[in-house]
């Protein structure tokens, strides 16, 4: 299992309580283009809210598509080993 790394949290954002991603918005714009449950959809800026970085963190996992458009788009990290086996790891060999 890879261990997920989240670079930037602010294109992450929840529409009707599912997290989706943001790519591109213009700030004067009224509607957004999201990318949520691996549909593109148009809405209202007012209908979106910014996730906490645990619904960000369950989605990814959950959510294969999510997970590899965030890392196309450098959001996020893929570890293959975790911090801790690898500093035991390295404190072993020292």
């Amino acid at each position: 299992m890879k261990n997920i790394h989240l670079i930037s949290q602010e294109p992450f954002i929840e529409y009707k309580s599912k997290v989706g991603i943001i790519l591109a918005a213009c700030p004067n714009d009224n509607t957004i283009n999201i990318f949520v449950n691996g549909r593109h959809l148009v809405v209202k800026r007012d209908e979106i809210s910014t996730p906490s970085n645990e619904a960000i963190e369950k989605e990814l996992i959950r959510n294969e598509e999510l997970k590899d458009l965030a890392y196309e788009y450098n959001l996020i990290e893929l570890h293959s080993q975790d911090v801790e086996s690898y500093l035991t790891y390295a404190t072993y060999y020292n």
